[in-house]
């Protein structure tokens, strides 16, 4: 580790890489679609994707330049080992004390304790793949539901995404922090308050002023678009 921290630097000195790494839109797009195809998909009808979350560090080259032959799983728990991804469907758990019951993915990936997004950040392929600069990528299938994970209550996962290890990586200027989704989260709320509480909870998203803000991606499984607080494409029904 040391060793590769040394190499890290003198590569900063020669190359003076002072930004973080951006993901070319395609290659967001390959490993969105590479995870949708290890979960597989609803009805093709309404483009119902079935539910999960992942989370993926790449290094500056993979960002940059893509990667290939990627054969994610998505299990019902996280596997054991020095893994680059980890990636949940929904299921039951233990959080903040309650019973066990059913959480979505992004619940059951941030917010059970220990997290298995908190114990991902300690691993050692995950640290030296970081070590020189990189991206993060957090993904969920959907916005997340507004009555629990962007809800403000004890299921809102918007605190835990700006915690350990994320703050540790928005706090390195060399490492890109994304937000992926592909579709809105179908809710009982009239469309007006549920598209103002989604855009609110974007922009809360990134008002912790401290390292870098997450860059919002909305993917299908065929391309990705930038999506901004006010932008109408990050709300509008699934289309792909």
């Amino acid at each position: 580790m040391g060793i590769l921290l040394a190499l890290c630097l003198l590569s900063l000195l020669s190359v003076n890489l002072m930004q973080a790494t951006k993901i070319p839109p395609e290659h967001l797009a390959y490993i969105v679609k590479q995870f949708h195809q290890a979960r597989g998909s609803g009805s093709e009808s309404n483009n119902d994707f079935k539910q999960f979350a992942f989370l993926m560090v790449l290094n500056e080259e993979q960002c940059t330049k893509g990667i290939s032959d990627f054969n994610p799983t998505v299990p019902q728990k996280v596997p054991e080992g020095d893994w680059k991804y980890i990636a949940l469907k929904p299921g039951r758990a233990t959080i903040n004390g309650k019973r066990e019951i059913r959480y979505c993915a992004e619940a059951r990936m941030l917010l059970t304790d220990p997290s298995p997004a908190a114990a991902f950040g300690n691993i050692e392929a995950v640290q030296d793949t970081l070590a020189c600069g990189g991206c993060v990528i957090f993904y969920t299938a959907n916005t997340p539901c507004i009555g629990r994970c962007f809800g403000g209550g004890q299921l809102d996962i918007i605190g835990p995404l700006n915690n350990a290890p994320f703050d540790a990586w928005k706090t390195n200027e060399l490492i890109d922090m994304y937000f992926v989704y592909t579709q809105p989260y179908s809710s009982n709320q009239n469309e007006e308050d549920f598209n103002k509480c989604v855009t609110e909870s974007f922009v809360r998203l990134n008002e912790n002023k401290s390292g870098s803000p997450y860059l919002i991606y909305r993917c299908s499984t065929n391309e990705c678009r930038p999506c901004e607080a006010n932008n109408n494409f990050c709300l509008e029904p699934t289309q792909f």
